[in-house]
């Protein structure tokens, strides 16, 4: 485990590689809590401010909603908005929740938590974090390091990856070309 732990620490902070592609990248003050929707095409953002929507595939901010809306922080969902209207969205904040941390074509990510740090571990298809404990393959990239870590994980689809702390979003998606 020790090995690991080092292995860990030395790795150097990365983008993640192909297919990922960071595709938006936003400066989101007071987020407490982050949700896909169920066709995996939006993130919902809850914020002391109120909420945000953005688009998974171009990164692009696509509303921001400041309305009262009635508040189920307690029970992680969020009220659907502009084109979500109607539904309600699994939220991952600061009382709780999670994010798809697996995809249907292998991709996994792992959370580290060294405190007071916390790292995400992209982890590719066919390894294992511990792999190379047993002689199997451990390829894994350190792609985010941060103190107040709000939500992390891969959307519905397993086509995008979204990381929320208290003050950042960035938005990966799988991009073939």
């Amino acid at each position: 485990m020790q090995e690991l732990v080092k292995r860990i620490e030395i790795t150097s902070l990365s983008e993640p590689k192909s297919p990922w592609k960071k595709v938006g990248a936003w400066g989101v003050g007071g987020m407490r809590a982050i949700g896909y929707s169920d066709c995996s095409r939006y993130i919902v953002v809850e914020t002391s401010d109120g909420r945000g929507l953005f688009d998974c595939i171009t990164g692009e901010k696509v509303l921001h909603d400041r309305s009262e809306y009635e508040n189920q922080e307690l029970r992680l969902l969020c009220q659907g908005f502009g084109p979500l209207s109607g539904t309600s969205i699994r939220m991952s904040g600061l009382h709780g929740g999670g994010l798809p941390l697996f995809t249907h074509d292998g991709w996994s990510i792992e959370m580290i938590s060294s405190w007071p740090n916390n790292e995400i571990l992209l982890v590719e298809p066919g390894s294992w974090l511990h792999g190379g404990k047993y002689g199997k393959p451990a390829k894994f990239q350190k792609i985010w390091s941060g103190y107040e870590l709000r939500g992390y994980g891969f959307s519905y689809s397993g086509e995008t990856l979204c990381i929320g702390e208290s003050s950042d979003l960035v938005i990966y998606s799988k991009s073939y070309s």
